[in-house]
């Protein structure tokens, strides 16, 4: 099952790229029932991407949020990640990119990602957490009539969220009689009886009669940090690509399109070889794949006998004339 979701995520992140371009996409992300433990259904696969707004964009504070239809017939959120862990929201799937364990991040932004807000991810999550668990208990209580799967499920939220659990164990559910449970409920083998609806009701109640305070914010640092290095890192790489270029000689140049004429932006490639073929001496080539590797544009493995791996993060390298 990993296997099919990780295919599928490269195949939409393919269509994604190509619509708003590569280094515009932090990256893409699983939500909904598969986080929470409820379903092993390719077709309850939900995805998300988070878009990483033009420098323009942000000037003129234009928000990104729409859907996209991929070829595939699959409808995608496309969020501005700037506004995907915003303070106001509530329980939607937003937090949720956080904590799946099915995600592709564009190698550009991994360690950056991973060091701030992957790493802070139960500061972020409990950020504003009045305001959290008074949503949530509003969509509850809503759900009751409605929706009595979802209703159950963000019982279970508020009862662990209000209790300071760990913000996976809030929304995975992962006791097995729980599951069952709400899986019933969808299906309609079974309904809320009465000695259930009674205290998820109270407890839905209960919350929403709070005041809601703006509380952890000793948090905040945790999410803005992240938020402004992302967007520091792609503004400056879109700057650093073109002077890396033109920095590079010309028969560096020559030797990094001669790369790319082999292995697009991914693939291995032999520099003995191409030493024979373009009379380009190996030290061009060994200075070129060092400057590559430092600069973060591209990934750089010597494979040994098999040759070397390289894979162009930055698109804009593939223009080189």
């Amino acid at each position: 099952m990993d296997e099919i979701i990780y295919n599928t995520l490269n195949e939409e992140l393919s269509y994604i790229k190509k619509e708003y371009g590569a280094d515009r996409i932090l990256g893409i992300f699983v939500y909904g029932k598969l986080n929470y433990g409820l379903s092993t259904n390719i077709d309850d696969i939900q995805i998300e991407a988070m878009y990483i707004p033009t420098f323009e964009e942000m000037c003129l504070n234009k928000e990104m949020v729409h859907t996209f239809s991929s070829p595939t017939g699959r409808v995608i959120k496309v969020i501005d990640f700037r506004y995907n862990f915003h303070l106001d929201y509530g329980v939607d799937k937003e937090t949720e990119a956080l904590f799946t364990k099915y995600y592709i991040c564009n190698p550009r932004y991994e360690d950056i990602y991973e060091k701030t807000l992957l790493k802070n991810r139960d500061k972020i999550a409990y950020l504003n957490k009045s305001k959290k668990l008074h949503h949530a208990a509003n969509l509850g209580y809503r759900y009751l009539t409605t929706n009595p799967a979802e209703a159950y499920r963000m019982y279970c939220f508020c009862k662990k969220y209000d209790e300071d659990f760990p913000y996976q164990q809030c929304i995975c559910i992962d006791d097995p009689l729980v599951r069952s449970y709400i899986k019933d409920l969808e299906t309609g083998a079974v309904n809320l009886s009465q000695d259930v609806i009674t205290p998820m009701i109270q407890t839905f109640v209960e919350i929403q009669k709070r005041p809601i305070i703006d509380n952890n914010k000793e948090n905040l640092p945790a999410l803005t940090d992240g938020i402004v290095s992302i967007i520091k890192l792609a503004i400056l790489n879109s700057y650093d690509t073109m002077n890396f270029i033109k920095n590079l000689t010309d028969a560096e140049k020559l030797a990094l399109k001669t790369i790319i004429e082999i292995t697009g932006a991914e693939g291995k490639f032999s520099v003995t070889k191409l030493t024979k073929v373009n009379k380009i001496s190996r030290p061009v080539y060994t200075a070129l794949l060092s400057k590559l590797r430092e600069s973060g544009l591209a990934q750089v493995i010597n494979k040994g006998a098999a040759g070397t791996y390289i894979k162009i993060i930055d698109p804009i390298l593939l223009t080189i004339d």
